[in-house]
């Protein structure tokens, strides 16, 4: 797994929507996700179940938080065929 969500303070999942970003979850730390995704993340998965459907994991990314300490993760996904 991505060592940064341990450390993360804010988790984003996101997708592109007509040539936009758009943010479709967003969790406040790594215990804030559901278990299953903990599963699916710790396997270095390449895809992950997340609103009841299946995502593949484009990237990763993670940056210095603006508003004080920690860490933001951003996960870009695709949806599944």
């Amino acid at each position: 797994m991505h060592e940064s969500f341990y450390q993360a303070t804010l988790i984003e999942f996101t997708i592109w929507n007509n040539n936009t970003e758009k943010s479709i979850a967003i969790f406040n730390s790594f215990q804030d996700l559901p278990p299953h995704l903990h599963d699916e993340l710790e396997k270095n998965s390449s895809e992950i179940t997340l609103k009841g459907k299946k995502w593949n994991i484009v990237e990763i990314g993670r940056d210095l938080c603006q508003h004080g300490d920690g860490t933001h993760v951003k996960v870009r996904l695709e949806p599944r065929d």
